[in-house]
């Protein structure tokens, strides 16, 4: 039941400290839900791409507005300056940095960021995500999904951590022409942590008091004092066209700590400028940390001006808020021109209007936004100003600009020592978009140099056919609750035309002596393949202390890790200063690796660092034996499948639980996997010893469904677009070479001739159990014909003597092992597996060598080593050797004394048929001996070396 109640409508108009506006208005609006993140992964759905501000038709940028000048105020170029140094300014250091919410489904990505005791949210146009401080994903969850009892679409988010109160709150937009509507969602968590649960309120936008009205709030400004929380909005009708702003001011008690389902507010609407009949656009809320018994906002006005407007909300004894407003003087400033990029690609970025929240502090309230950089206009500027809001008079002002640069969207937090630190996105004819961070020193007239928070890695182009190639509309910052580190997620160009955001947490107060921090938690290889790979991570000693760290020494146990070059003890770290060290992984022995870096130094903390590999061997599977793994119905494991009878035995935990298809190198005995991530696929490779996928590389190609090897080697691939890939590994490369005429769930090459078979994908209706052929070079398919059964086909294969095997049955039940008639289709069951859930299967029936008079495939039975070619050769030839089995092979080459001069194989072997080249370039003509020793078996051929 809603329920509205208007109390007073005013009209004001008279001195510099009043304004005309309407409202105040009380409504209410039941709604109260309650939501749990306990319900979500760390993985949104995927979702088609759109574009934001369609609900925006037209571009609005506010109307004009000035006061009389004040010589006494300093001129455009008399407050510019370029930072300085940090020896000079005061350092920011960085902390530590991880990716933040990456590209979704939407443009702009308006991202915006809040920290609590223990977490990171982030916040994006479709979705939010849960970090802890190191970085690590805890949630990433879709906002229509975490809203859909509301049945709305959400846009243009705000997130804030409320430290008064210890509470999280989100605040969303949601708009609709037909029928006509507009919705506020703010969600609030229960305490400090935001796992778990949270609750959901919904507000109208487009109601004002009593009265619905034909507008709806776009824009919102999001901020809160000790008592209320305050959001500001754009009003535009369903038309497109701006109609006033508006002020809603909602005491905390209705949304933290509601024991009903209504929601109660104050609106003001239609505001002007003071003494002005003309309306104010974009108004923005202050973000208070110290607390006021007024509530203010502020807005910038557009275009070129010399006046800034402080809003007041004062309240009564009843609670009763009252609104007034001023003009600030400030030094002029002008409309920034919009950036651009390499390439010369215009991006649609800010104005001078306030794109992010100001900060009221101590008596001050600080605020930056965009403006043109007075000392070249052809580019744009910060303006940061510090104003009092008692005598509405400016207390600081300053212009950060550099050299042929644009800088936009910048959003501003102050520290509880007064320092100050804005991140914004930078560009430049020479730059991509890239992420920012300049510093100020409470005092300092001079700013920082600009910190590169993550470079841009392209052109951005992207407008999804609206003609407009949209880049923030804001970034986010916020302050650690303890009032010392300032974090921040900042928009930049991850790939061409692909947005992402990094979050960064840095610091300006100095801990008293020396403080040593490290920009990782810890030093961590992930997975390497042992003896076969090597990796360096470089990782940066920061001193936040306020005298010089000097490291002593720096220790390691484990043989697998290293530090990189003769480091010269003691090394010296001044003051907010940092020093790069690289360390180096070569693990020699399989398994979980684990050291501590031990540093010796003068910080009164003592400082470990752990450090961790997972080592494995990429082990091929035996001849001859049925893999398959599961989704997370099955915990997502790895089974071996008896070909008998078809009982499945676990054989351990796949890697993961989403894996699509996986397929054996009929060379090599590999087991190769696949998942999707995001718009590409990752590619691993299996032990089949342990049954775990290890990630090896990404692949530039979406949504994998199948795969399989030719008997040569080479893989395909096939999308769910029906296209079939082929795969280059030495160049990491795939190649579209068909269009497949139906939709498929599996593939699998028959041995030596190479044709491809494959199974139909179909949901509903008939036919589910079709098996056809794929001709390859057209994309045509050949009816082969049906199991029988009218069950899906998950996964195909071929054993060693050509028979076609399959997994049969829909993922939600049992599997069924089920030998395929090649000629026909015709299905016969062995048995059921035993698995819900089973994906994929991959079989490596040994290497075939021959088709037999029957037509059936035969293997390698015997050790062989076959003369060398060429021979005689200069200065190289190739030597090759069968294997039946896996195992421990040696090939060398001795001269006619019995001398050992080459060393070419030592080591364990797949079964198949191998080639090795061998290089003489440092060896004499003469005769020489190739040694093949495996097992019990020994063979040599002689050689012939010719100059």
């Amino acid at each position: 039941m809603r329920q509205i109640l208007i109390l007073t409508t005013l009209l004001i108009a008279n001195s510099v400290f009043s304004q005309s506006h309407q409202g105040p208005a009380l409504g209410s609006y039941a709604s109260g839900v309650y939501v749990t993140t306990n319900s979500f992964t760390n993985q949104p759905v995927s979702k088609s791409p759109k574009f934001e501000t369609v609900r925006n038709k037209i571009r609005f940028k506010g109307f004009a507005f000035s006061i009389e000048h004040n010589e006494k105020l300093p001129g455009e170029l008399d407050i510019y300056n370029e930072g300085g140094v940090s020896t000079e300014a005061g350092g920011v250091a960085l902390i530590k940095s991880f990716e933040g919410n990456t590209e979704s489904n939407s443009i702009p990505p308006d991202p915006h960021v809040a920290v609590g005791p223990d977490h990171v949210v982030g916040t994006v146009n479709s979705d939010f995500a849960i970090w802890d401080k190191n970085g690590n994903l805890l949630k990433r969850i879709d906002a229509g999904n975490w809203y859909s009892s509301f049945g709305v679409d959400p846009f243009d988010p705000k997130v804030v951590y409320d430290h008064f109160a210890q509470r999280w709150v989100m605040v969303w937009l949601d708009q609709r022409d037909s029928p006509q509507r507009g919705y506020i969602m703010i969600s609030v968590s229960d305490d400090s942590n935001p796992l778990g649960t949270w609750r959901n309120w919904l507000m109208p936008s487009n109601i004002n008091g009593a009265t619905t009205t034909s507008n709806w709030g776009d824009y919102q400004g999001v901020g809160f004092d000790e008592e209320n929380f305050l959001i500001t909005s754009n009003q535009f009708n369903f038309g497109g066209y701006f109609d006033y702003a508006k002020i809603r001011v909602i005491k905390k008690s209705e949304i933290y700590n509601n024991s009903t389902d209504t929601c109660k507010w104050y609106d003001f609407w239609n505001i002007k400028y003071p003494g002005n009949s003309q309306s104010v656009f974009n108004i923005r809320p202050v973000i208070h940390f110290t607390p006021s018994d007024t509530s203010y906002f502020v807005h910038v006005p557009y275009y070129s001006s010399n006046a800034y407007v402080i809003y007041r909300v004062t309240y009564d004894v009843n609670g009763i808020p009252a609104l007034s407003g001023s003009a600030v003087p400030v030094t002029a400033y002008s409309d920034p021109p919009q950036a651009s990029q390499p390439g010369g690609v215009a991006l649609e970025s800010s104005g001078p209007e306030l794109t992010n929240e100001p900060v009221y502090r101590d008596g001050s309230i600080w605020l930056t936004h965009s403006t043109r950089n007075p000392a070249n206009g052809s580019f744009s500027a910060v303006r940061v100003a510090r104003l009092n809001p008692l005598t509405s008079q400016p207390i600081e002002q300053l212009t950060f600009g550099t050299p042929s640069t644009w800088y936009f969207y910048p959003a501003i937090m102050i520290d509880k020592a007064g320092n100050m630190v804005f991140t914004v996105s930078r560009s430049s004819p020479t730059e991509y978009v890239s992420a920012y961070y300049v510093g100020k020193q409470n005092g300092s007239t001079t700013f920082t140099q600009p910190y590169l928070l993550m470079s841009g890695r392209g052109q951005y182009q992207k407008d999804y056919g609206s003609g407009r190639n949209r880049w923030g509309d804001y970034l986010g910052i916020s302050l650690d609750p303890s009032g010392e580190t300032f974090w921040m997620m900042s928009e930049y160009v991850a790939a061409p035309s692909v947005w992402s955001n990094r979050v960064g947490e840095v610091r300006m107060m100095p801990v008293t002596g020396a403080s040593l921090l490290t920009d990782i938690p810890k030093i961590d290889f992930l997975e390497m393949e042992r003896g076969k790979e090597k990796d360096t991570i470089t990782f940066q000693m920061i001193n936040v202390g306020s005298q010089q760290l000097i490291i002593n020494s720096a220790g390691l146990s484990n043989p697998a890790f290293s530090l990189v070059g003769q480091l010269q003890y003691p090394l010296t770290i001044n003051s907010f200063d940092s020093l790069s060290i690289s360390m180096v992984c070569d693990p020699q022995t399989a398994g979980m690796l684990y050291d501590t870096l031990v540093l010796v130094d003068n910080d009164p903390v003592e400082n470990r660092i752990p450090v961790r590999v997972e080592s494995f061997d990429l082990n091929p599977v035996a001849p001859q034996k049925i893999l398959v793994v599961t989704n997370s119905t099955n915990s997502g494991g790895t089974f071996l499948i008896n070909k008998s009878t078809g009982e499945s035995t676990l054989l351990g935990p796949a890697g993961g639980t989403t894996f699509s298809s996986i397929s054996a190198n009929p060379k090599t005995g590999v087991i190769y996997g696949f998942r999707a991530n995001g718009g590409q696929t990752l590619l691993h490779k299996m032990d089949a010893n342990s049954g775990k996928l290890y990630s090896r590389t990404t692949l530039d190609l979406a949504d994998v469904t199948s795969s399989a090897f030719d008997t040569s080697g080479t893989l395909y691939l096939v999308s769910k677009r029906n296209i079939l890939y082929k795969y280059n590994e030495t160049e990491n490369s795939v190649l579209r070479t068909d269009s497949v005429k139906c939709t498929v769930s599996a593939i699998a090459f028959e041995p030596l001739n190479n044709r491809l078979f494959a199974s139909i994908y179909k949901p509903l209706g008939a036919d589910k159990d079709k098996i056809l052929r794929i001709v390859q070079g057209t994309g045509d398919t050949i009816r082969i014909g049906n199991l029988g059964n009218n069950k899906p086909v998950r996964s195909l294969f071929f054993d060693e003597s050509a028979n076609l095997f399959g997994f049969t049955g829909v993922a939600s039940v049992s599997g069924e092992f089920t030998a395929i008639e090649k000629s026909s289709g015709n299905g016969t069951v062995i048995g059921s597996t035993g698995l819900i859930g089973l994906v994929s299967a991959a079989y490596y029936p040994g290497v075939i060598n021959s088709i037999n008079e029957a037509g059936d495939a035969s293997t390698i039975s015997a050790y062989k080593l076959f003369d060398n070619y060429p021979n005689p050769f200069n200065p190289s030839t190739v030597i090759r050797f069968s294997m039946p089995v896996s195992g421990m092979v040696t090939l060398n080459v001795f001269n006619t004394l019995g001398e050992k001069v080459a060393v070419l194989i030592n080591g364990n072997m797949t079964a198949g048929e191998h080639k090795v080249e061998f290089d003489a370039s440092g060896l004499t003509s003469g005769v020489y001996f190739c040694e093949l020793r495996a097992g019990d078996f020994r063979s040599m051929k002689k050689m012939v070396l010719l100059r």
